[in-house]
């Protein structure tokens, strides 16, 4: 929320909702997701996975109304294994925004940015950038905008699983790291190491940061 710390300053709200009561819209998505959708204004930006092109997907829907006003292709193909196993898919980090940027990830590295009006400004993904991720399971944490800069934790485990194949390298170990980018280019403007005295999964994190 606006005020980093989970708390919304809206007032008369329903104190009971169902499929029916007190639903003033309802809008189908192309598939499933599982981020928590944030509201700018008039626009309500979200992601899901288009089940039927089997694409990462970004939307923009009316506040008021539920049509869509934008919809864009989020992803960077990286990997077509959209949706891992029945629990999750990779349309599981919510976006995050300035006010001018929204800028939305995925659990596969796919990390991109578009204005408003849905102009793309921006992508990379992460795992061709940096290597690919140490997770058991879907990656979900999502960036965080503040002072002019997107930051995103890559909290990982210390040994190979999934993408990454054969044993622990101690010539190349992998690394925890927090990003710091440019929300108006996609660019780094640092990479912090997190050095940790966990070990396997006891390294991994998939919370969101929260500024103090």
């Amino acid at each position: 929320g606006p005020e980093y710390d989970g708390s919304s300053k809206a007032s008369n709200l329903p104190a009971k909702f169902d499929r029916q009561q007190n639903v003033r819209w309802t809008a189908d998505m192309p598939g499933r997701g599982a981020g928590t959708p944030i509201v700018v204004g008039k626009h309500v930006f979200l992601t899901s996975i288009d089940s039927k092109r089997n694409k990462l997907v970004v939307l923009c829907v009316d506040r008021d109304t539920g049509k869509t006003h934008w919809k864009r292709d989020g992803g960077t193909d990286y990997t077509s294994d959209l949706s891992l196993h029945d629990r999750s898919n990779y349309a599981s980090p919510s976006p995050a925004t300035d006010g001018k940027h929204v800028v939305f990830f995925f659990g596969n590295g796919d990390l991109c940015c578009f204005d408003l009006d849905g102009q793309e400004l921006w992508r990379r993904n992460l795992q061709k950038d940096y290597g690919n991720f140490a997770f058991q399971w879907t990656f979900s944490s999502s960036p965080t905008i503040w002072e002019g800069k997107v930051f995103l934790p890559i909290l990982q485990r210390d040994t190979p699983v999934g993408r990454r194949s054969g044993p622990k390298d101690p010539n190349n170990p992998i690394e925890s790291f927090l990003l710091a980018l440019d929300p108006k280019t996609g660019k780094t403007l640092y990479k912090r190491n997190r050095p940790s005295d966990a070990i396997v999964e006891s390294r991994e994190s998939y919370g969101t940061l929260i500024p103090r």
